[in-house]
This record gives structure tokens, sequence and C-alpha cells, in this order.
């Protein structure tokens, strides 16, 4: 990975907080060269990229971060780069996607208030011409009317985003292998994200761990994934070389990124 390169950035058209023009302005400002748009299920933010990018200097990768779940229930982050925005297939999946997580929202909704932390939808500030709805959002609102002083104590808590209530309650995924095989399909490369954040893989940088990633890797290369995202910011040094082997190990290519989400989020959160 280049130190000019980040492969992993979310606009306001999933659960960041800038428009992808200020996105690629954001990333021309760090110096970097090259920047892949990886919106939660949805391209919508892609040509506004590529277009700032081109003015800008800056190579946009159209791209996309699919939120999917192995056959035995291992939630997973699937990747997608150098998709071709116009695959039919992935387009329709994204709109099933976006409609799971409107059912999802109103459950979230009603369970925030019922636990005290009483948000309106219009309390949750989107911006023209975005209908995604994510976690950050939530967690955003709730600090503009007083319940957490930052987003990150409202996903640390254990009366808010922690609580029993509130993680009960999970929108409905597609499998990995359909997300693998709609982000190839569209000539993409599809990769693991973030690898250290997966649950139900054992205590994080522990043997187990590693040999239960092994596992997955190789239950999802048949499918096609390509890449495995070796360089996080929430990776220590030790989980990056470790990954880094495994992804040689496993014939994988190894990317990085920073899961911006905008200025206000430190560190960035997954939804």
């Amino acid at each position: 990975m280049s130190d000019n390169t980040d492969l992993h950035l979310h606009t306001y058209h999933s659960d960041g907080t800038q428009s992808p023009r200020q996105v690629v302005e954001w990333a021309k400002e760090k110096g970097l060269t090259t920047i892949a748009i990886t919106d939660h299920d949805g391209v919508d933010g892609i040509e506004e990229a590529l277009a700032a990018g081109k003015e800008l200097g800056i190579k946009v990768i159209p791209g996309i971060e699919i939120s999917a779940q192995t056959s035995d229930g291992i939630g997973v982050h699937i990747l997608g780069y150098d998709i071709n925005l116009h695959y039919q297939p992935l387009r329709d999946a994204c709109e099933k996607m976006r409609l799971k997580r409107k059912i999802r929202n109103a459950q979230l909704m009603k369970a925030l208030d019922h636990l005290g932390y009483h948000l309106r939808w219009e309390d949750l500030e989107l911006k023209p011409g975005q209908d995604y709805i994510g976690k950050p959002h939530f967690a955003l609102a709730l600090v503009r009317k007083g319940y957490v002083a930052t987003p990150k104590q409202a996903f640390d808590s254990n009366d808010i985003f922690g609580s029993r209530v509130i993680r009960k309650i999970k929108k409905e995924k597609i499998t990995a292998q359909a997300a693998i095989q709609l982000i190839t399909g569209a000539g993409g490369m599809a990769a693991l994200a973030h690898p250290a954040k997966i649950n139900r893989l054992g205590e994080r940088g522990t043997e187990e761990f590693y040999n239960k990633l092994e596992t997955l890797l190789e239950q999802l290369k048949p499918y096609g994934l390509g890449a495995l995202e070796c360089v996080y910011p929430e990776h220590t040094d030790e989980e990056t070389i470790r990954f880094t082997i495994m992804a040689h190990g496993h014939g994988l290519k190894v990317t990085g990124g920073s899961d911006y989400h905008g200025p206000e989020f430190d560190p960035a959160f997954i939804d």
C-alpha cells in the first residue's frame, strides 16, 4: 500500500458527513493521489466524486462496501473496487438493501425512544438528495440533542448502542457469497474489510482468532474474494503484519484505507 492511497472512504451518500466532492477535496489536502469511494450498500455518490477527481487530479476508484453474512452467521463487510456502476444486478441489490435498512432504522428509532433518547427523523439532518440513514446519523443526532458529548460515546455506551435492546436489532444481510459475486459480476475486485473487527472469530490477537480468519478466507476465496484489507487505522502493527502474510499465503492482494467518515468521527464507525 502506498502512503498516497486510501481505498476506504465514505460520503454522505452512506454514513459519512461530507459530499463526494468534499471527500475528494479532503483527499487532495491530505496529499492523496488515489482514493476509493466505498459507501455502504450503494453507489450514488460516485459520479460526483469521479467528476471532482478529474478536476482536482485525484484518481477515484468506483467502490462499495456491502454488509454481508457468512453461511455460519459471521457478519462481514465486503469492499468492492473498480465496479461498473451500471451493472443492473448490483443496482437492484442496493435497492433491496436500502429498503431493509429503512426497516431496521424504524426499529432503532423506536428502541431509542423507549430507552429515553427521543429523536425525530428531522433530527438526523440529511442532506438534499440523501436517503441513506445509518447508526452514525443517529449518533450525531444524539450529540446535537445533548444526550452524549461525542458520537463515540453513543457507540461505547451500554445504555445506547451497547445496550441489549439495541444490539438485538439487526438489518437483514445478503450472503457473503452473493456480495462477492455481485462485485465480481460488476467487473470489480472484492476485498474483506477490517478483519480485526470481525466478531465471532475468537479473542482478537489470539492464535484462535488468526486460525478462524484463515478458515474464513478459505471459505470466501472460492466465491471470488480477491483481497484483504490489511492496512487499517485500528489494526496494530502485529495485526497488519499477520494479515499481510495471510493475504500473500492465500494469493490475495493487500489493500488498506482509513474508513474515513468525516471530521466528526474519530475513529471511524461501522454500520
